[in-house]
């Protein structure tokens, strides 16, 4: 079976990470490595994990917290250097099943799909569904899926099998997700790049995992509205392609005047002005971003569009 490195991120997570790792103990595959980036955790973490799970993972240390996103490029650089064929993202606040990741390896192999997810379910509620990949919008936004009723776009990094070959083809200044994104919608905008060039994502339904979800930074925060509203603009601006932006564009601006009244009656109108001002505060980066990557784009808009739900808001995933 192919090599797998499996790529976990811990802040301040001991418990949440223990336990994912004592999960991963069990899996039946044999060939993988296990990296656990510590982002600068305090009370010593990293070296407790180091202490507790010697011989078993590969602790690498950050010396500062660098976000989700570049916590993460710190272990795919390490897993491509040290030749994995697949690179695994998990969230540190799951529990997997011990076949988990023969079976995504297999629907990799089996369906030709460089990138995979598990179905996801709720840790606390372990016959709900939690997420089954992402669904997209022609308003612009992003969803996670429940079930099969609405199309497979992306896959969310709270578990996601990625090719080598999928990242070496995507990687943008020695980084795969995007680190000015430091944390939120960046396993969205990967999965954005990596369709533009012809990749697709499939679902294991044989492969199945439990996620608390939202371990690290509370259920909607202030920390998570505002990096989540600034990023989801930044995948449209540099991702959707010139002729597909125009088309949508009405729908697009609409509904980020709907979002700005929504939490205008939540009382938090200012922090979601603020995100969406950051968002256009970058935009020369932004726009230098976007060049490479529809200059690598390999679909048409025509397949593009017919990966897009033609919905403004699907209220039963919200």
């Amino acid at each position: 079976m192919p090599k797998v490195a499996i790529i976990l991120l811990n802040y301040n997570g001991l418990k949440d990470t223990s336990e994912c790792l004592e999960s991963l103990k069990k899996i039946n595959y044999d060939n993988y490595e296990i990296i656990v980036v510590d982002n600068d955790s305090k009370n010593n973490e990293a070296d407790i994990l180091e202490n507790n799970f010697k011989n078993f993972a590969k602790i690498i240390k950050s010396k500062e917290n660098t976000g989700f996103a570049e916590g993460n490029n710190i272990g795919i650089r390490y897993a491509l250097n040290n030749n994995h064929e697949y690179i695994l993202i998990l969230n540190n606040d799951t529990i997997v099943q011990p076949d988990f990741l023969k079976n995504i390896v297999l629907t990799s192999l089996e369906s030709k799909a460089d990138m995979v997810s598990p179905k996801i379910y709720d840790y606390y509620h372990k016959d709900k569904i939690d997420r089954l990949g992402q669904t997209y919008t022609k308003s612009g936004l992003c969803y996670d899926r429940k079930d099969n009723k609405y199309k497979l776009f992306s896959l969310s990094a709270c578990c996601a099998l990625y090719s080598s070959k999928l990242l070496n083809s995507i990687v943008d200044h020695d980084n795969y997700y995007d680190p000015d994104f430091f944390m939120y919608a960046e396993d969205f905008d990967l999965g954005f790049r990596t369709i533009l060039m012809g990749y697709k994502a499939a679902i294991s339904d044989q492969a199945i995992i439990f996620h608390k979800g939202s371990a690290s930074a509370g259920k909607k925060s202030d920390f998570s509205l505002h990096y989540l509203h600034r990023n989801s603009m930044w995948v449209v601006l540099k991702n959707l392609p010139s002729k597909l932006l125009l088309r949508y564009i009405v729908w697009i601006i609409a509904m980020q005047f709907i979002i700005v009244l929504y939490y205008i009656f939540k009382g938090k109108a200012k922090l979601i002005l603020k995100s969406k001002w950051d968002s256009l505060k970058y935009l020369p980066r932004i726009l230098r971003k976007r060049k490479i990557i529809q200059d690598k784009r390999k679909i048409s808009n025509k397949e593009l569009m017919n990966m897009i739900e033609n919905k403004l808001i699907i209220k039963e995933l919200i």
